[in-house]
């Protein structure tokens, strides 16, 4: 069972290595791992020269979903898993993992877990997606993103981000994908990816404001009835996650 990892990235020097090295640490490699560069003008590409194993393409797109688009259109194999640059695998059992579980659930669309949120070397947060069910969904319970394996063909089928989005548009390719469409996913209740915190998603009130307008939109463009109302019954749980990583529950 191949994977394919991507990577996005636009001046990601301070991170990239970092996002890399975990990859190549694996006990089981990807088929390949692709570096989508949106035309860098730090030192993000002259560091991977350091790394030939990598496939980098490089050129202007329209944003992070843009990149990750294009990154599966290049990409061969039956998995498609995505790694942020800002991003790193927990350990090296991660891809492992996802094969046996992939070959535990044969059925299984996509595969995911949880994850850490991380300033520096401390854990600020600890995310658990949960197993996956529609009421839950809207409740806050979204399995984490950036542990996500998708079957190749599901992106074959259902297509990939929408670029108009800047924010949310992994919730709605999920609303569209696991609600909607009633795909089949897989949880592990592990964590896979240390999340630094800074990203597009995690940058105050602004971003907050931002990504429930656009979760708003997506249900309102599949089909589901939502108000702003409906968006606020997610932060209970995302505050019980806070709370439990700072109390050390």
């Amino acid at each position: 069972m191949n994977i394919s990892l991507i990577t996005p990235v636009l001046n990601g020097a301070k991170t990239i290595e970092k996002s890399v090295e975990s990859v190549a640490m694996q006990s089981t490699p990807p088929m390949e791992h692709l570096i989508i560069d949106g035309g860098s003008t730090d030192n993000t590409l002259e560091l991977l020269k350091a790394y030939p194993h990598l496939q980098v393409s490089s050129g202007p797109d329209k944003g992070l979903y843009d990149a990750m688009n294009k990154g599966i259109a290049l990409s061969k194999g039956e998995i498609v898993g995505i790694l942020n640059s800002d991003d790193c695998y927990a350990d090296s059992s991660v891809l492992a993992q996802v094969r046996e579980a992939f070959q535990a659930h044969p059925q299984a669309d996509m595969v995911y877990a949880d994850l850490v949120y991380v300033k520096g070397s401390k854990i600020v947060r600890h995310y658990v997606s949960g197993h996956f069910s529609k009421k839950g969904f809207f409740y806050g319970k979204v399995p984490a993103h950036p542990t996500l394996f998708v079957r190749r063909e599901i992106y074959t089928r259902f297509g990939g981000y929408k670029i108009d989005y800047k924010i949310a548009a992994d919730y709605e390719f999920l609303l569209r994908t696991l609600v909607v469409a009633g795909l089949r996913a897989v949880y592990v209740p592990c964590v896979w990816v240390q999340m630094g915190v800074g990203g597009v998603s995690t940058q105050g009130l602004k971003s907050l404001w931002q990504a429930n307008k656009e979760n708003l939109r997506a249900c309102r463009e599949n089909g589901i009835k939502a108000n702003m109302a409906t968006m606020l019954l997610r932060y209970p749980y995302k505050i019980w996650g806070v709370l439990k990583s700072r109390l050390g529950i």
